[in-house]
């Protein structure tokens, strides 16, 4: 009876769906990775894709290269990365009523003692 009540209750309501995390991937590499590299994105992101999701990153900004995650030569040059990627990734159902109105890269070294 719970579960009936329950289903009635949110039968009219709009139900976002969010997926977001370190995926260590990315979906294009062309924009994505820098070097950027002609080799296919992650099969898994491209489901998401698939099955009606997008990535609030690039529906925002489709031409801006933002990275998440940057591997340093640890032997060599520390002058610049040899690696970056955007692999910490937010998508989101396509709803009417909800339009992301930014999105933005911040560093949480400091935070997490992590690269990313």
């Amino acid at each position: 009876m719970a579960i009936e009540g329950h289903n009635r209750s949110i039968h009219n309501t709009v139900v976002l769906h969010i997926v977001l995390g370190d995926f260590n991937d990315t979906i294009d590499n062309k924009i994505d990775r820098s070097p950027s590299t002609e080799q296919p994105g992650s099969q898994f992101l491209i489901q998401l894709s698939q099955l009606g999701l997008y990535d609030v990153c690039r529906a925002l900004y489709p031409d801006i290269e933002l990275f998440t995650y940057e591997k340093w030569n640890k032997n060599k040059d520390k002058s610049s990365p040899i690696l970056r990627l955007r692999i910490d990734q937010i998508w989101i159902t396509h709803e009417a009523n909800v339009i992301p109105v930014e999105f933005s890269v911040h560093s949480s070294q400091m935070i997490t003692n992590s690269h990313h």
